[in-house]
C-alpha cells in the first residue's frame, strides 16, 4: 500500500505540497493526472524519498513494501548509456537472491515479459543505441528484476510515440492484473488515464483535489478543474 496522510512540501517557504492525502491499495492501477508543473512528480518524489534536502516535508508516507522500481520519463535516466543491456542486467541480478547459473534464465524471463526477444544482439547493444520505445522496455525490463511489488512510473509514456506508449502501458496493466503488481502511473494524458487506470487522482497547483475509482470520477467529477479536463477529453 501506498499512502500520503496531509503531507505538506515546503522550499524556502514556498509550499509545493499542501495537505495532500490518498491511499493506494495494493494491486491497483492508480494514475496521478494534472498539468506540468502542479506537483505530480514531486508527490511521486515524496513516495520514493528523493528529494533534496533542503526541502521540509511534514505530514505521513506509508510505504508497506520493500520491492518499489522507479520507470522514468526519460530511460536513458534509469539506465547506463554507454554500458551494453547485457551488463547492466546481469549487473542488477547480483543484487538478488538468484543463483549465478540462472541469471540467463531470468533476463530472458523479464525481456520477454516486456515484448523484447533474448539474444545476443540486444544484449550487447548501449542504450543510446535503442529506438525510444525499446530503450523504454529496456527500463521497464530492469525495474522487473527484482520481482517488484510496486511500480513508481514518471511520465514513463510521455516522450514515445502513440503505438509506443500502447505497447508500454498494456505492459504495466498486464504486471498489474497478472502478477499483482500495484502501478502508480504520472501522467498530464487523461486519454491514457482513463483506459488503463482503476483509480485517478488529479492534481492542480501541489494540491489533489479528487482521488477515487476513475470511472466514478470521470462520470461524476467533483471539482471544477476536473471537469475542465474531461470536457477537453470529450471534445
Amino acid at each position: 500500500m501506498l499512502e500520503l496522510k496531509q503531507v505538506t512540501l515546503t522550499l524556502r517557504d514556498k509550499k509545493l505540497l499542501e495537505n495532500v492525502s490518498f491511499q493506494v491499495e495494493p494491486e491497483t492501477f492508480y494514475c496521478l493526472i494534472g498539468e506540468s508543473g502542479g506537483g505530480k512528480t514531486l508527490i511521486g518524489k515524496t513516495l520514493l524519498g528523493h528529494l533534496p534536502a533542503d526541502f521540509t516535508v511534514e505530514g505521513e508516507i506509508v510505504v508497506n513494501s520493500q520491492r518499489v522500481e522507479v520507470v522514468l520519463q526519460n530511460p536513458v535516466d534509469s539506465l547506463a548509456a554507454n554500458i551494453p543491456v547485457g551488463t547492466q542486467l546481469h549487473h542488477l541480478l547480483r543484487g538478488q537472491r538468484i543463483p549465478k547459473t540462472q541469471w540467463a534464465l531470468r533476463i530472458e524471463e523479464v525481456l520477454t515479459q516486456v515484448g523484447l526477444n533474448y539474444d545476443k544482439t540486444l544484449l550487447n547493444k548501449r542504450p543510446y543505441q535503442l529506438s525510444g520505445g525499446m530503450c523504454q522496455k529496456v527500463a521497464l525490463a530492469s525495474a522487473l528484476i527484482a520481482k517488484p511489488e510496486v511500480i513508481i512510473a514518471d511520465e514513463a509514456t510521455s516522450a514515445l510515440d502513440a503505438e509506443s506508449q500502447q505497447s508500454l502501458l498494456q505492459l504495466l496493466k498486464k504486471l498489474q492484473t497478472e502478477e499483482h503488481c500495484t502501478i502508480f502511473f504520472i501522467t498530464h494524458d487523461l486519454d491514457l488515464a482513463h483506459t488503463f487506470s482503476t483509480d485517478l487522482g488529479v492534481v492542480k497547483d501541489g494540491r489533489l483535489i479528487e482521488s477515487g475509482k476513475t470511472d466514478s470520477i470521470m462520470t461524476n467529477p467533483k471539482q471544477k478543474y476536473t471537469k475542465e479536463l474531461i470536457d477537453i477529453f470529450d471534445a
